[in-house]
């Protein structure tokens, strides 16, 4: 969770796009239907055009680990520069689901997005 979040942070889609699953199926507070990868990569690629992280902060409040499935709630809180260059503060709650392939975790799923007001 820390190396994906820490790739999206740096506007490394490439990196981010690595720890998502091909069969990866996510549904942010913000989308009307869950999406798949490629749905995903095109919203990373524009958000990480859009806006350039300053700084952001991780807080995990439940982990599981089943074998080679687990899943990750946590809260974050990020500074981030719009496409403007104005500084903008955002904070939410996410729960990743991960599988074990070899020894990295990918994502195969996800759920939350932002609760604090634009």
């Amino acid at each position: 969770m820390e190396a994906y979040n820490a790739l999206a942070d740096a506007g490394n889609v490439e990196g981010f796009m690595a720890y998502v699953h091909n069969d990866y199926l996510g549904w942010s507070y913000s989308s009307a239907l869950p999406m798949d990868k490629a749905a995903v990569r095109k919203f990373v690629e524009y958000e990480f055009k859009a806006s350039k992280t300053v700084v952001s902060n991780i807080k995990p409040a439940g982990i599981g680990v089943f074998g080679n499935v687990a899943y990750v709630h946590y809260y974050w809180t990020a500074v981030y520069k719009d496409a403007e260059g104005k500084e903008k503060s955002a904070s939410g709650r996410w729960t990743d689901i991960l599988m074990k392939q070899g020894d990295k975790w990918v994502m195969i799923g996800d759920h939350g997005g932002r609760t604090s007001k634009d």
